[in-house]
């Protein structure tokens, strides 16, 4: 990876994202050597102790959104990988039997601000909302690809919050194999039907 931007925090700033919390917020940078709209930058307390790395947003209270504390860490499809078979692993460990629908990764919460995957049978659907999240779309295709063997991938990033962003509301699109009519899956046995080309969210309400 090429050297990447420096941001250094002011005195005890670093707290609450040493303790786990995934933002950066503007009032809290002392130094910014970023300049661009979803750079990928490191963080430094004011001490000058590595505190993580994340995408940068020169606009905004949330400067910076923690993507991985450990530093050196490459954004490609293996990253994203390991990320998502993590937390298919927790999900399912929580999840009701007889279940086949259910939010994979909710964003921030989840370690990948920006990013919603949402689970329907063998059909995925994503959602992008951040600048930085929107350059690894690639990467994120091609983790869910290897990890799932889906039938069909799809982008639903059709959301009016990408505009604060600087990012353009896009149309449905299939990324990967087909998709016609309406999607089967179960929660609890209960047989639903998703629209993921067309419902609202991205095809139902998994939230």
């Amino acid at each position: 990876m090429p050297d990447l931007s420096k941001i250094s925090l002011k005195p005890k700033k670093d707290m609450p994202v040493v303790s786990g919390h995934p933002w950066i917020f503007s009032n809290g940078i002392s130094k910014c050597e970023a300049e661009r709209i979803g750079e990928v930058v490191e963080v430094f307390s004011d001490g000058g102790e590595y505190v993580g790395t994340g995408y940068f947003n020169p606009s905004g209270s949330i400067s910076v959104r923690i993507l991985s504390r450990d530093r050196g860490e490459t954004f490609d499809s293996a990253f994203f990988e390991k990320r998502f078979r993590k937390l298919d692993e927790r999900k399912k460990n929580i999840i009701p039997e007889n279940t086949t629908g259910y939010r994979l990764c909710y964003a921030d919460s989840d370690g990948l601000p920006g990013l919603i995957v949402d689970r329907y049978g063998d059909v995925f659907v994503f959602q992008i909302h951040t600048a930085g999240m929107d350059n690894f779309r690639d990467e994120i295709i091609s983790a869910l690809k290897n990890v799932f063997k889906p039938s069909a991938i799809v982008e639903r990033s059709d959301v009016e919050i990408r505009k604060q962003e600087g990012l353009k509301v896009l149309t449905p699109i299939v990324h990967f194999g087909e998709v016609s009519g309406e999607i089967v899956f179960e929660e609890n046995g209960i047989k639903f039907y998703s629209d993921v080309l067309g419902g609202q969210k991205t095809g139902f309400f998994l939230d």
